[in-house]
């Protein structure tokens, strides 16, 4: 996997996480943990540690918080996903990304998933994340 890719791996990690609205820290700290879960998932030979996924985070986090504005954010998401379809393994990193964020966030109520933005406050019907099963094409 080349850097170009592991930074788009990272943002649209990035994006998920934030667009939840969480306080800062509780986004870092979900964001290191989802991190290092797709590394050892996708790319295990990729060198992410705890700090630099902090790091990564604190430098990146006022970019990420425009990607996940309700103008901004399906344009980001596409573009981040379009950039990761040469990659073989996508399907992998993918999932890894979707797991790593269900798993790695504390769910007291049900998600509402959405393709809009979350920040513009579409709402449709309710799902239990541990319910998922994913089937992406190849």
């Amino acid at each position: 996997m080349r850097a170009q890719n592991w930074t788009d791996v990272m943002t649209l990690l990035a994006v998920m996480v934030i667009s939840n609205h969480n306080d800062k820290d509780s986004e870092t700290s979900v964001f290191n943990d989802a991190a290092l879960r797709v590394r050892d998932l996708a790319a295990p030979n990729v060198k992410l540690t705890e700090s630099f996924a902090k790091d990564w985070m604190d430098a990146n986090r006022s970019n990420i918080i425009g990607m996940t504005s309700s103008i901004n954010y399906e344009a980001a998401v596409k573009q981040l996903t379009a950039r990761l379809e040469c990659l073989v393994d996508k399907n992998i990193i993918m999932t890894s990304i979707m797991k790593s964020v269900f798993s790695a966030q504390e769910l007291d109520e049900p998600v509402q998933p959405t393709l809009k933005s979350p920040r513009a406050k579409t709402v449709n019907a309710s799902f239990n994340p541990a319910d998922i099963q994913f089937a992406l094409a190849g």
